[in-house]
């Protein structure tokens, strides 16, 4: 899991205070999505990550978090991870 802090400055009882923000981003790699059991097993997960509030990167944003995968059709590729990254963050 990654785990991405930003700051935001803000004003409280007329002293300046610093409060956190944070955006949880969880990647999971779908190794055997070709064999049925550990498909099963995923959509399973993936409903339980929904129930969470973690939402999957193509359906938006979720209270909790998103969650990005990468498949075994396209191997992990840390390029392309971090520039989905980048965009989710607005870098």
């Amino acid at each position: 899991m990654l785990m991405v802090r930003g700051f935001r400055r803000a004003q409280q009882n007329a002293e300046h205070s610093w409060l956190r923000s944070v955006m949880r981003i969880i990647l999971e790699h779908l190794g055997m999505l070709s064999e049925p059991a550990y498909r099963r097993r995923w959509l399973a997960k993936v409903d339980w990550y929904r129930a969470q509030g973690v939402l999957l990167e193509e359906d938006g944003k979720g209270d909790e978090g998103i969650l990005v995968t990468t498949t075994e059709e396209n191997g992990i590729d840390s390029a392309s991870i971090e520039r989905r990254l980048r965009v989710l963050l607005g870098l």
